[in-house]
Formats: structure tokens, sequence, C-alpha cells
């Protein structure tokens, strides 16, 4: 089976001569390689674009999760809301001096979580 020149296999023996050594792995000269800069500035790129393509993945999860609770809490308002319209229309019940005090708590924590968003 004929191979095309370039491709080796993990059995081929390929010694580099001392200076072709030098010159490929040589610090400073990788350095003033114009090329080599570009990689760099290129993978600094892709990963600023990764990286911001995954803040705004976790900003929109973020923000979903944030409208699911906010339904979920103004869900159990207005069931809470039904239930103290309820106990308010039971003739002599005190016990609404204490769930309207609970209720503006409520009220507030909701607010806050709104603004939040």
């Amino acid at each position: 089976m004929n191979r095309p020149n370039g491709d080796f296999s993990d059995g081929d023996d390929i010694s580099l001569d001392g200076e072709l050594a030098r010159q490929m792995f040589d610090e400073s000269a990788a350095l003033r390689d114009p090329d080599t800069e570009n990689l760099r500035l290129q993978a600094a790129k892709t990963s600023e674009e990764v990286f911001s393509r995954y803040i705004e993945e976790l900003k929109q999860q973020m923000e979903s999760s944030f409208d699911k609770i906010s339904t979920k809490l103004s869900d159990l308002d207005r069931k809470y809301n039904e239930l103290t319209q309820q106990v308010h229309s039971r003739p002599g019940d005190q016990t609404c001096v204490q769930t309207s005090s609970l209720n503006q708590n409520f009220d507030q924590n909701l607010q806050n979580l709104e603004s939040m968003q």
C-alpha cells in the first residue's frame, strides 16, 4: 500500500537534526513569528467568543428560570388572595389581621423578585 509523502505512522522512525530542532522549539523564534502571533490572537478571540456565548446562554437560562419562579409566585399570591378573601367573608373570624400582615410581606418579596429581573 502506497502512502503519500508526509503521512507517518507511530512506527516510523523520524529524527531531526540539531539545527532544525532548535528552530522548531526555540521559544524566542516562535514569539517573533507573525503567524504564531496571529494564531494566538485568533485563539484568544475564539475563546472570548465561546465565553460570550456561554454567558449569553446562562443569562437566557436564568431569565427563563426567573420567569418560571415569578409565574409560580404570582399563582401562589393569587391563591393566597383568594383564600384571604374567603376568610374575610366569614363573619366573626379574627385571624384576618394576622394573615394580612403575612400577605404584605409576601407582596414585598414578590416585588423584590420582580425588580431583580
